[in-house]
């Protein structure tokens, strides 16, 4: 409370003039103090927090005030229109603000005295933050750019005036935009305006609307809140291609497809007219199957700017087709046989045949060729009679082939309310004084085509309903239904209806039997129970029980048991349950098509566990192995002991154990299970696991065929051949433990398993694709077989077969083409042709055209009689190669003389050249070292006979 005036009266004081200057200084320090209550409140009340900003409608805020004086007549909040107990002489003061009213004031207030107070207000903000709107409206067009016209809408944001609208455009700040209204402090909507020009280069634009509540820099600082949009700009359509008209030529009975592709924004919406027909295609292209006559087809590309149109002229050639089909039309039972002949009469047919899935035929002669197929198991045969004309233009016609398969079963069932659709239901239980309403179902199973069918209704033998079928699309078998309502009063008691189904079709196609079913009816009522509808009953652990369920009902009704949820597939009014062994709640629900009630019955039991141990309880033995297993008991209550085995033989035995054994084991999937009984008539059992193996008989690779050679584009030459191998692993089980590895020259390519669960022997393969290079020359690879059990089962061999490859390539001839040397006439000649290949080659001579018949690397002429060009060629699957060898022959007349001449004169050629090298050397000899005779050493001295010393 503020101080407008204040004045200071002094009043003498009679009684104690001793005391007057004490009191009258304590009276003037209390008016000193009244007169500055306010800057005192100002300074000595703080509060706590200082200010408060809060979102509104969240937890009130607790504020304290506190103040240093302690000579004050009390301290006490002010609230809106409340105030808080005052706290005399306290210093500390607490009080719950809410934040509920946008109005919302409070006050700190401190009293002097009676009179006098002052107060400290808390500054209260309550925010809501905005939730954000997006509109955009395209305002105008102008040439090459787009106007559009953004709105940002900030609904339900206080206080207004804190609130900051920032424009974005691709992340880049435009524009901000605050508001002054600092009256308002309830929610209000506002609106920020953004007018923007977008030009086609643009493409898309994406503009963000950000809208924030900002307190202050010390003050929080709410997350942004925005929106996202784009826009892009607009422009009327433009043709890709510079011709608005072009002309198009097909061949009659062609397929084609016209093009017509525009650009545009709004996206375009294309329309399509053909000799001023709609063609209801929005695309950008129309497909037009077996064209017939020429057309003028246009294409127009719209949206709201204009529209664009491309005309397209379609001149079409005429083509017939001279072949007849005997019979054009045919009806034939699934799986009965079919032939349709086609012949011609025209010359002009150089061949005909049949293109089929099944029953196709060859390129053969005309005027006649017959499409045949002895089971026809086919329900949209599709043959076609083409022929080939002597310009080598082609043509087609097919045959009218309907398939049909009288019903497996024709059966009738009445409806309940569940089974009816929605407008069809109208069903009104049994009342004595009124007619039972209710449906009958008639299921046609397994019937084709459906558009022939018709299906009848008789009661009591007069035909009631008709109905046909118009699904001409499905020739396949389906199932169909007819359904008839049938009002019957409880006097006609039971009354018949038949249903029948015939396929019918028409005056001059195949009159089939009818089949039929009849059904009887009488006055139905719902289901009723005669016994309680909830029971509780309490069975021993381990002892079998039997749930009842008695109703009685009209149709009878049908049971469905369920307990803890779980459907026992059981449609009798009981429910047998053996050895039970836990609680269950289990459900009879008997039902028909009035209704159906519910009896719940509460099985409450003693559990009791099972007290057996197998040693071993898991185990892994091969096909004809013995195996033996102990089944032992720590109860000693036992009345008697069996191993129950797959054959239903039992051997009991009184005491603590029992051994299953079995010298051959010779069951595939065994299933042996050990058995105790109580003496209080307790029964349960334990079942080992047993895995029963055997490793494969044989494995074994065969190769399956070869691949196609790849070609080298640089040295034409073949590099790689594909193989593909496949490895058969015969007689193994159980498959699902089995591991392929592949091998290649030792190391591991590729490795495959199984996830068949099959107990017994199977065989099983593995492919694989490998390519060998020629550079590689042999390749050995290995299909390696294993049974593997994990680390607790045992460790068997692997088996594994071997299989070498090699690649393959074309033959290449080791030597060039030759001349041979010039032979005598009516010699002896062999030519060689070596050439190296993979296969190996197949060798073919030829001598000046004429087959030799020699399939050797080598060609052997006896008597050569004239000059020859013979040529070998060498060739396997992959390719050939060719060797020329040119063989001179020269007659025998003149060779001889010339021969002859020769040969004579050869021994005395030599004898002058022998001669002439003896005189040469002897004389020689002479002039080096003189000439010298020798005589006996007894008569004649040596003499030198030149004279020389």
């Amino acid at each position: 409370m503020l101080l407008k005036h204040c004045s200071i009266h002094l009043i003498p004081s009679a009684c104690c003039p001793s005391m007057l200057p004490v009191r009258m200084l304590s009276i003037l320090i209390l008016l000193f103090s009244l007169c500055n209550a306010d800057s005192i409140c100002t300074t000595e009340l703080k509060t706590d927090p200082p200010e408060i900003i809060a979102e509104y409608g969240g937890i009130p805020v607790i504020v304290n005030c506190t103040t240093r004086l302690g000579d004050h007549y009390g301290l006490y909040w002010r609230v809106g229109n409340e105030s808080s107990d005052t706290e005399d002489e306290e210093m500390f003061i607490s009080h719950l603000v809410p934040v509920s009213d946008w109005n919302v004031t409070a006050e700190c207030k401190m009293k002097f005295n009676e009179s006098y107070e002052c107060s400290k207000e808390l500054k209260v903000i309550l925010f809501n933050n905005p939730e954000v709107f997006h509109s955009v409206q395209l305002v105008n067009v102008i040439g090459e750019e787009t106007q559009y016209r953004l709105q940002c809408d900030i609904i339900n944001v206080a206080p207004v005036q804190y609130v900051t609208v920032s424009w974005y455009k691709n992340s880049e700040k435009i524009q901000t935009e605050s508001f002054n209204d600092t009256t308002t402090k309830t929610p209000v909507n506002e609106s920020s305006i953004l007018r923007v020009n977008i030009s086609r280069e643009e493409n898309v634009v994406e503009f963000r609307c950000e809208a924030q509540l900002d307190f202050g820099p010390h003050r929080p600082k709410l997350p942004a809140i925005s929106k996202t949009h784009r826009v892009s700009a607009h422009y009327a359509p433009e043709l890709k291609t510079q011709n608005s008209a072009d002309d198009t030529y097909a061949l009659e009975g062609t397929n084609i497809t016209l093009s017509c592709e525009a650009v545009g924004n709004p996206l375009l919406v294309y329309n399509w007219i053909c000799d001023g027909k709609n063609m209801l295609e929005n695309t950008t292209s129309l497909s037009l199957p077996q064209v017939h006559g020429n057309k003028t087809c246009a294409c127009t590309a719209t949206n709201y700017l204009g529209n664009i149109t491309k005309t397209i002229h379609l001149h079409v050639e005429p083509r017939g087709c001279p072949l007849t089909l005997t019979p054009s039309e045919t009806v034939v039972k699934f799986g009965d046989p079919v032939s349709i002949n086609c012949s011609t009469s025209a010359r002009y047919v150089e061949g005909m045949g049949w293109e089929a899935p099944f029953g196709g035929t060859g390129f053969e002669r005309p005027p006649v060729v017959t499409w045949r197929v002895e089971k026809l198991e086919e329900w949209t045969p599709s043959p076609s009679c083409y022929a080939t004309l002597v310009d080598g233009s082609q043509c087609a016609v097919s045959p009218v082939i309907t398939v049909y398969k009288t019903p497996n079963i024709v059966s009738i069932y009445p409806l309940n309310q569940s089974q009816m659709m929605e407008e069809q239901v109208h069903i009104v239980p049994y009342n004595k004084e009124t007619r039972t309403q209710y449906w009958l179902r008639c299921d046609i199973i397994n019937v084709a085509p459906v558009q022939h069918l018709t299906v009848r209704w008789y009661k009591n033998n007069k035909t009631i309903q008709t109905e046909s079928f118009n699904d001409t699309t499905t020739k396949t078998l389906v199932n169909e239904s007819s359904i008839l309502r049938i009002d019957i009063s409880r006097e006609e008691k039971a009354t018949e209806f038949r249903c029948e189904a015939e396929l019918d079709f028409g005056p001059h196609g195949l009159k089939l039997p009818a089949i039929s079913q009849t059904h009887r009816v009488s006055a139905h009522y719902a289901p009723e129970i005669n016994t309680s509808c909830t029971v509780d009953i309490s069975p021993l652990e381990g002892t079998n029980i039997t749930l009842s369920c008695e109703a009685v009902g009209n149709p009878p009704p049908v049971y469905n048991w369920t307990c803890d949820g779980e459907n026992m597939l059981e449609n009798t009014n009981s429910l047998n349950i053996t050895r039970v062994d836990r609680n269950k709640t289990c459900t009879c629900t008997a039902t028909n098509y009035l209704g159906n009630i519910t009896k719940t019955i509460n099985v409450h039991i003693t559990p009791r566990g099972c007290p057996l141990t197998l040693a071993p309880s898991e185990m892994v033995v091969r096909f004809g192995d013995p195996v033996s297993i102990k089944c032992s008991t720590s109860a000693t209550d036992v009345a008697e002991m069996a191993w129950v085995t797959p054959a239903g033989d039992k051997e009991f035995k009184p005491g603590s154990d029992v051994t299953w054994m079995v010298k051959n084991l010779k069951w595939w999937t065994p299933s042996p299970f050990c058995s105790i009984t109580l003496n209080d008539n307790f029964q349960c059992s334990v079942s080992p696991v047993i895995i029963v193996y055997k490793t494969p008989e044989t494995v074994s690779i065969s190769e399956m065929n070869h691949g196609l050679m790849l070609k080298h584009k640089e040295d034409k030459q073949y590099t790689k051949t594909q193989y593909k191998l496949q490895c058969d692993i015969i007689n193994v089980a159980p498959v699902q433990y089995l591991t392929i590895t592949w091998y290649k020259n030792n190391k591991i390519i590729k490795t495959e398993s199984f996830s068949d669960t099959t107990k017994t022997p199977v065989n099983e393969s593995s492919i694989l694709r490998v390519n060998i290079s020629k550079e590689e020359k042999v390749v050995e690879l290995r299909c390696e077989a294993k049974l593997d059990f994990g680390p607790r089962g045992p460790k068997l061999p692997a088996i594994s077969q071997t299989h070498n490859v090699s690649a393959h390539y074309a033959p290449e001839v080791n030597t060039k083409d030759s001349n041979h040397d010039y032979l005598l006439e009516g010699s002896n000649i062999t030519l060689s042709c070596e050439a190296e290949g993979n296969p190996p080659s197949v060798y073919n001579w030829t001598c000046d055209g004429e087959n030799m018949l020699a399939n050797t690397n080598s060609l052997n002429i006896t008597r050569v009689n004239r000059t020859k060009t013979c040529t070998c060629t060498a060739a396997n699957y992959l390719g050939s190669v060719t060797k020329t060898i040119n063989v001179h022959v020269e007659p025998r007349g003149k060779t001889n003389k010339i021969t002859f001449a020769v040969i004579w004169a050869l021994p005395f050629v030599a004898a002058i050249i022998i001669s002439i090298f003896i005189v040469f050397y002897c004389c020689n000899q002479w002039k080096k070292h003189g000439h010298y005779s020798f005589v006996s050493d007894k008569d004649i001295p040596l003499t030198q006979t030149n004279g020389n010393k």
